[in-house]
């Protein structure tokens, strides 16, 4: 289990820098989409709050 474990790490690590701009590329597509989803969620949740203030205010 050991050795599969630690032929996995190396070929990833190989991989990352052989690659180096694919690798960068994945990283970015992912950062950026959580940071919209994480934008679009703050955007959700502060709306809903609004609602419920304004609703208990009337």
């Amino acid at each position: 289990m050991f050795s599969s474990l630690g032929y996995f790490w190396k070929e990833t690590f190989y991989s990352l820098f052989r690659n180096k701009f694919m690798a960068v590329a994945s990283v970015l597509t992912v950062t950026l989409s959580m940071f919209i989803l994480g934008v679009f969620l703050c955007a959700v949740l502060n709306i809903n709050h609004m609602a419920t203030y304004l609703e208990n205010k009337v």
